[in-house]
């Protein structure tokens, strides 16, 4: 009896630290910056995450286009950052006629869509994301790899790139469960604790769960954490500026909005038989174009 407790007190622990340590995510972020540009100079409080511009092995590039773009705005809100919302960026991005590579002739319309959007940046980002199995004890691994490109519209260049990569993965144990479930079996029939004889066998069946979580979940958990990592960079070199605009400058009421905002809240106001404030909205779509 007292070997049976003494094989239980070390398998139980064996056994956890299998399930626990048999699956995770990781990521991280790696920031460039425009040499040229101080970090004194730069002032942010809008910002425009675009449209993924060109999918590099990616699957419904809609559905991902979104979901990364929703962990980036939240990201930045909680940096205290105003982010322009999902389909203002894309319809005006569309409207913009922007070529999918920078080149010197396209930086007039960066500008002139960062002026029309007033966002003080504009975050061209690329995603991609593929599937392996490696090793002997089949990690599956559910990889993302992204691109920010943030272009600051009052130096009218590019300031900076972060590349992103990370991982989803979990142990199937394929190769090796059979011979280690064996192994045990017979060690525990040498040792007497027949009753036991059984535990390597369940062992397997908590490996198998992994398998079922889905895809698509597995891969936002690894755009996340990457994400969010190389954006830890970005925060910790413009912590001191953002939101910085000059004091003396007096913010009207719609300046925060950018035309397409405005045109909305303008039809919304007349929905709504609120003809003062759509009014009110028009002068400033006028006052603007």
């Amino acid at each position: 009896m007292k070997t049976k407790k003494i094989i239980l007190l070390f398998l139980i622990p064996i056994i956890f630290g299998i399930i626990i340590s048999s699956c995770g995510t990781t990521g991280r972020g790696v920031m460039y910056s425009e040499r040229s540009i101080n970090v004194n100079d730069v002032s942010i409080q809008t910002v425009a995450i675009l449209p993924n511009r060109l999918p590099m092995n990616l699957q419904d590039a809609e559905y991902w286009r979104k979901y990364n773009w929703e962990v980036t705005r939240n990201r930045f809100q909680r940096e205290g950052f105003r982010v322009i919302d999902y389909n203002t960026s894309n319809d005006m991005f569309k409207k913009s006629g922007l070529p999918l590579d920078d080149t010197k002739s396209s930086r007039d319309k960066y500008a002139e869509l960062a002026e029309e959007m007033n966002a003080d940046i504009l975050i061209f980002p690329y995603y991609g994301n593929s599937y392996s199995v490696t090793g002997l004890f089949d990690q599956n691994n559910y990889n993302i790899v992204a691109t920010f490109q943030i272009y600051l519209a009052s130096q009218n260049d590019f300031m900076t790139r972060i590349d992103f990569d990370g991982k989803n993965y979990y142990y199937a144990f394929t190769k090796i469960a059979p011979l280690v479930t064996g192994v045990a079996s017979m060690i525990l029939g040498i040792a007497g604790a027949y009753e036991l004889a059984s535990i390597p066998s369940l062992i397997s069946i908590p490996l198998i769960f992994p398998s079922f979580v889905p895809a698509n979940t597995r891969w936002k958990k690894a755009f996340k954490k990457a994400i969010n990592k190389g954006l830890n960079q970005f925060f910790m070199k413009y912590k001191v500026t953002r939101a910085a605009k000059p004091a003396t400058k007096v913010m009207g009421k719609y300046d925060k909005y950018s035309l397409q905002e405005l045109e909305n809240m303008k039809k919304t106001a007349v929905e709504n038989a609120d003809y003062t404030k759509a009014a009110e909205i028009k002068k400033e779509i006028d006052k603007r174009k």
